[in-house]
């Protein structure tokens, strides 16, 4: 039986999940590569690959809770995070955490960010994290927390909404 079969298989029966481990596992390992994707778009339609999908799920399932520490952080979590980030090509800017099964080309910066697992960040999403995607191309930045509402001047409210002097759009 191929991996595809054996994870759908046991996604729809759990009592086969021991069978399908070594193939849950591979397919983990070839979402981490970047060598299969959880969705891809064809001919402007993004098309699922369900029993990757699937494979994640289950990994979730196999997987024990455990403790692990990065520098001074602690987690307690099911998937490890990701190793050999620099051989990679990849930034992470503490605390961003790359998941183990979640796959960034080499250039991309988590710059503090959470990529998860099944995740695949390319060449249009080269900077993750704090609110901002920016492309490398890209010269300027977009402006941030810019204010939604004016105050007229002595008025006690908003000039395009009823709030009263409230401070609801900081």
């Amino acid at each position: 039986m191929s991996d595809r079969e054996l994870i759908e298989a046991a996604f729809a029966d759990l009592s086969l999940l021991d069978d399908a481990r070594e193939a849950v596992e591979r397919t983990i390992a070839l979402l981490d590569r970047g060598e299969v994707r959880v969705a891809k778009k064809s001919e402007g339609e993004w098309a699922v690959n369900r029993w990757v999908k699937e494979a994640i799920m289950l990994y979730f399932r196999m997987r024990p809770l455990s403790a692990s520490n990065a520098g001074p952080f602690e987690y307690h979590d099911k998937i490890e995070t990701k190793h050999n980030l620099a051989e990679a090509g990849v930034r992470v800017v503490p605390p961003g955490t790359i998941r183990y099964g979640a796959f960034c080309e080499p250039g991309v910066v988590v710059m503090p960010g959470y990529v998860n697992i099944g995740a695949w960040v390319g060449h249009h999403d080269r900077h993750v994290g704090n609110r901002r995607f920016m492309r490398p191309d890209r010269t300027k930045r977009a402006p941030v927390g810019r204010r939604r509402h004016r105050r007229r001047s002595g008025a006690a409210g908003c000039t395009t909404c009823d709030h009263r002097g409230r401070s609801l759009h900081r």
